[in-house]
């Protein structure tokens, strides 16, 4: 398999194997249960929004289950996820956007105060809240799932080549670089560390890096 959606071969074998525990809430997550996650976060940027494979979904956001609900929906969907960083200025995080070409950004409450001061200087489709929204017009995301990503598949062909996510470089030496990692890279990186660890599925691996890192 060369497509990053690796969460989706996992559902399939280990569907009700514990796969994610929320520490803050306790909750717990199967495998099957971020799988059907991913596809109506998935669902809804190609049906709902009507963004084609290949577009660019930006996403501001502390560590939390939504983050990986957009990773493995981009696995899924064939559409290209752009990390934001947290700690970059709202004038960094512009360059960004417009150098990637941005058109849907997913954002938290504890970034809204950047959000508002990032959505006058740049041309943005969708800005999609987490949590409250920074303008009474930017839609709930839970809802839009709820609404606009109903249905069990993505129908989508992803080529191991194909664009998975694009990660900007700090910029400390001048303005921040998109580097593009395809699929292919996404799953042999998987495979390889998986087999150099050693690791095994009782194995449970803490998470304290940014996601967006």
């Amino acid at each position: 398999m060369s497509s990053a959606d690796i969460l989706g071969e996992r559902s399939r074998l280990s569907p009700d194997r514990t796969a994610l525990v929320e520490v803050a809430t306790g909750r717990r997550f199967s495998y099957a249960d971020l799988d059907a996650r991913a596809v109506g976060c998935a669902r809804m940027w190609l049906y709902g929004l009507g963004i084609r494979p290949g577009s660019r979904v930006g996403i501001l956001s502390g560590n939390r289950v939504e983050f990986l609900d957009a990773v493995f929906a981009a696995a899924k969907s064939g559409i290209v996820l752009v990390p934001l960083n947290t700690r970059a200025t709202p004038h960094e995080l512009g360059y960004i956007v417009r150098d990637a070409g941005i058109q849907v950004v997913l954002y938290d409450n504890e970034h809204r105060p950047t959000v508002h001061r990032l959505r006058n200087t740049v041309d943005v489709d969708h800005w999609i809240a987490l949590d409250e929204p920074d303008d009474p017009e930017d839609p709930d995301y839970a809802e839009l799932v709820l609404t606009r990503g109903a249905g069990s598949s993505v129908r989508r062909h992803n080529r191991p080549e194909d664009p998975f996510c694009l990660l900007y470089t700090s910029g400390t030496t001048g303005r921040p670089k998109g580097v593009i990692t395809p699929h292919r890279m996404v799953s042999w990186n998987a495979y390889n560390t998986v087999a150099c660890w050693q690791l095994g599925e009782t194995d449970v691996s803490p998470i304290f890096t940014p996601l967006y890192h």
